[in-house]
Formats: structure tokens, C-alpha cells, sequence
């Protein structure tokens, strides 16, 4: 083959053939607040709250515990948190074993980062649980590639089912059957069983494979392949934010439909990246492999993503618009979301299968009054209390005087 054909680059020690694989590196900013957990919850006895300036402050654990053993007091706090463990709270027990004059100074030389915290309630005096941000071996938050992936995997699918709907429209009466089952345990197993014929329908479409549990191999996913999304500017710091919620529903006594303008608080707190913090991250794409879906490049990739993100936010915008009109002017510039609190996304893919968006909210207020059932009750009563959006509630992030929707960031080519 003519060499101008076949155009051949090392990145790395990796060759790169260019008639196969096309590869760019993108630069990430997050537009709003941005958080990844990581699993770990910390309670009130591993990290110190600084009240007085809302300051938490992460300790380094080998650090914390020579500190401990050089003030004498390893026996005593590992007793304490034993016989304590949910209520203990850090800062005031050192408060009362050193005194606050010496215990701060001490903290911020053994911390691995600190994080402001924004307080609904000036009388509030601790943070409750904090869940932690995602970090890599070096204690820098990041945006792992499973992320970005699982996002992109979600554009895909409600991509291909927004192009060409009849080749779906058979499976929505059977969700709609599957959500009617009285026995929850049944409702999700027959919901799985679509989900994964939907998947069948969409991207597992390389017949490599008739082994049962292989799916993997006939997906087209196995042809992008996104790295990890690191810091351009290398901080370990980050925000708190309290978990911050705005529903609409209808309001007991006669019917009518409301928005929270300021939304209303729950007592988890979120370790968050900040908003405008930038990350860069490369995707490579097989080209055989994803043209199986008739996708050719990369910024056509993005475009999916781009629009399948915007018609997850407009589909809120119709019901929070005129109460979150700032936040929705903001979120226009949203190439994606990412992380805890956009859940709602999600579902978007559920709505596309829908003939209409109303029959799509009233079968998934079903599904999820069904599969969230304790007590003999529904746990959020979707069926009784939604309008006009299932879910009814929009996520926000809220700092000081800025508010966001939460989980907002553009994507660029760096060039």
C-alpha cells in the first residue's frame, strides 16, 4: 500500500495504524461541580471539620497515627472510636484531649487535602457522612475511563434507537407487561432480561460469539477505548457539597404540581471536584468495529454524546425551566454528565423505547414504585406524586452564591 495511504505513528512504545485506529486526545472542564465516589464513606471520627473557618481536612493515615502515638493518645482514640464509632467526633475529641490552639496547625501539616464546605445552616455542627471523590495512586482526584465510557455507551444506544425506532418498537409493550408484575423480584428480573436484548439490539452486535455470558466480546464497545481523565493543573483539594434536591410534584389536597425554587437538603455530603477544574484523557477508535453501528469518527462520536446529554437536560428544562432558568442557560454548553447526581440521564434511554414521553413517565413511575417497595408501601409514591417527569426531581450543586445542575462538562479536541 502507498505510504501516504498508510500513514503509521508511535504513541509510546504502541504503533498506531491510522487506516485502523483513530486516536485524539481531549481536554475536559467541568462546568459545574463534578463527583466520582469512590466507595469509601468517611464518618465524623476519620476526618477533621474545622467549623469555624468550614474547612474538612483529610489526614494522612500514617501521619494521624505517628501523631497520635507522639501525643500519647493511639490507645485512647482507638478505644473511643470502638465505643462510639457513629458518634464520635473528631474535632471536638482533640479539641478536648490538646486544645484547639494546638490541635489546627497540627492537622494542616498531617493533611492529605482539605476541602471548603458550604453549610445550608449556620447552626449545623458537623458534616454527618462524607462520600469520597474518586483519586489516583497519588492522591489527585480523577475521572476514571469506565466513566466517560459508561456515558458514551448510553449516547450509543439511545442514539441508534432515536434513528431508527421500529427496529425497537416491539420490546416496549413487553417492559410495559414486565412492569405490571406484582412480584418485584419478577419485575426486575424480566426488566434485566429486556435490558439485555435491548443491548443485543444496539451494540452486541458482532456475532463473534454464541457463548452464553460472552456478550462482551460481540459488543462494538470493545472497539473505544477511553483512558482515565487526568489533572491538567495537579491540586488534591476539593469541595463539599451538600446533597441538594428540587422536585416537582403534586401537592397534597388538590392536586396541583410544584417546584422547590431553593430546592431542599438531605444529610450526605459529596467530596466533589470543582467547577472549572480541567482534565485530559485520550479516545482511540477501531474503525471496523464501530462502523458496524454506522458511526465513521470520533467528532461524531461526540456529536451523539452531545445530543443524547442535551435531550436528557431539555427534558428537565420543561419542568424546571422557569424556576432554574440560569442553571438551564449554563447546562447549554454541556457536551456531557458525569457522576453522582445525574441518575436522571440514565432513563433517558427508558424514554427513547417510548412512544410518547408521558407514556414513558407513567410506565417508568410503575417500574420504580415497584422495584423501591418496603413496608407494604412505594418509597417515593412516583404513580401518586409525579408530573410531568419521572424521576420528579432535579440534582443541583450549590456553593457560596453559585448553583448548578450538577455534574455539567464540556469536551474539547486539544489540538
Amino acid at each position: 500500500m502507498a505510504i501516504w495511504k498508510r500513514l503509521v505513528y508511535r504513541v509510546g512504545m504502541t504503533m498506531i495504524d491510522t487506516t485502523k485506529w483513530e486516536r485524539k486526545e481531549y481536554e475536559l472542564t467541568c462546568i459545574s461541580p463534578i463527583h466520582i465516589g469512590n466507595g469509601e464513606v468517611y464518618k465524623s471520627y476519620e476526618y477533621y471539620y474545622d467549623r469555624s473557618n468550614q474547612m474538612v481536612y483529610f489526614l494522612d493515615p500514617v501521619k494521624w497515627a505517628a501523631f497520635l502515638a507522639e501525643k500519647g493518645l493511639l490507645d485512647a482514640y482507638a478505644e473511643d472510636v470502638e465505643k462510639s464509632r457513629v458518634c464520635l467526633n473528631l474535632n471536638r475529641w482533640l479539641d478536648t484531649q490538646i486544645g484547639h490552639v494546638q490541635t489546627l496547625p497540627a492537622i494542616k501539616k498531617i493533611a492529605l487535602s482539605s476541602s471548603p464546605v458550604y453549610l445550608f445552616s449556620n447552626n449545623k455542627k458537623s458534616v454527618n457522612d462524607i462520600v469520597r471523590q474518586q483519586r489516583d495512586v497519588y492522591g489527585y482526584p480523577v475521572i476514571p475511563g469506565s466513566s466517560l465510557k459508561g456515558v458514551v455507551h448510553s449516547a450509543i444506544r439511545w442514539h441508534l434507537m432515536r434513528r431508527s425506532p421500529e427496529k425497537y418498537q416491539d420490546l416496549w409493550p413487553e417492559i410495559q407487561s414486565a412492569v405490571e408484575q406484582r412480584n418485584p423480584s419478577e419485575v426486575r428480573s424480566e426488566v434485566r432480561k429486556l435490558t439485555a436484548r435491548l443491548e443485543n439490539h444496539t451494540v452486541n452486535v458482532l456475532h463473534l460469539t454464541g457463548k452464553k455470558g460472552k456478550d462482551a466480546l460481540n459488543s462494538v464497545m470493545k472497539g473505544i477505548r477511553i483512558s482515565d481523565a487526568y489533572l491538567v493543573v495537579k491540586k488534591r483539594d476539593t469541595i463539599l457539597l451538600q446533597k441538594l434536591d428540587a422536585s416537582f410534584k403534586k401537592k397534597k389536597g388538590y392536586g396541583r404540581a410544584m417546584v422547590e425554587p431553593e430546592g431542599h437538603t438531605l444529610s450526605v455530603f459529596r467530596e466533589c471536584i470543582p467547577s472549572r477544574s480541567r482534565y485530559r484523557f485520550t479516545i482511540m477508535l477501531e474503525r471496523e468495529i464501530i462502523q458496524k453501528i454506522g458511526l465513521s469518527s470520533l467528532s461524531e462520536l461526540w456529536q451523539w454524546v452531545r445530543e443524547y446529554t442535551q435531550a436528557g437536560i431539555h427534558m428537565q428544562e420543561k419542568v424546571f425551566g422557569q424556576d432554574f432558568s440560569p442553571e438551564f442557560k449554563e447546562a447549554e454548553t454541556a457536551d456531557l454528565l458525569l457522576g453522582g447526581g445525574t441518575g436522571f440521564l440514565s432513563k433517558t434511554v427508558f424514554y427513547a423505547l417510548a412512544p410518547t414521553q408521558e407514556e414513558g413517565q407513567k410506565t417508568l413511575a410503575t417500574y420504580l414504585d415497584k422495584v423501591f417497595f418496603r413496608r407494604g408501601r412505594p418509597d417515593h409514591y412516583h404513580q401518586r406524586d409525579d408530573q410531568g417527569l419521572t424521576p420528579r426531581t432535579v440534582k443541583l450543586a450549590r456553593f457560596g452564591h453559585e448553583r448548578w445542575l450538577m455534574g455539567l462538562a464540556s469536551v474539547k479536541e486539544v489540538k
